[in-house]
C-alpha cells in the first residue's frame, strides 16, 4: 500500500504568474481588474465584482479587501 504525503502548501502557490492573466469564466476574456459597486446589505456594505469586458457578475463578497482579523 502505497503512502501519500500531503503537498506542502507554500505563499507562491497562491500568486499568479505575471505573465498570466486569469479569464472570466462568462466571455473567456482575460481580465486585468474587475469592476465593483458597494451595496447595503443587512450586515452593513456589500461589493459586487463584475467582468469590465460583459459585465457579468463574478462574486460577491462582504467588505472591499481581504482584512486579516
Amino acid at each position: 500500500m502505497a503512502i501519500f504525503k500531503r503537498r506542502q502548501r507554500t505563499m507562491h502557490n497562491y500568486y499568479m504568474p505575471p505573465d498570466r492573466l486569469p479569464v472570466c469564466p462568462h466571455c473567456r476574456a482575460e481580465v486585468d481588474g474587475l469592476m465593483s459597486r458597494s451595496i447595503k446589505t443587512n450586515a452593513g456594505r456589500g461589493y459586487i465584482w463584475a467582468c469590465p469586458e460583459c459585465l457579468v457578475i463574478v462574486g460577491v463578497s462582504q467588505r472591499s479587501g481581504y482584512v486579516l482579523g
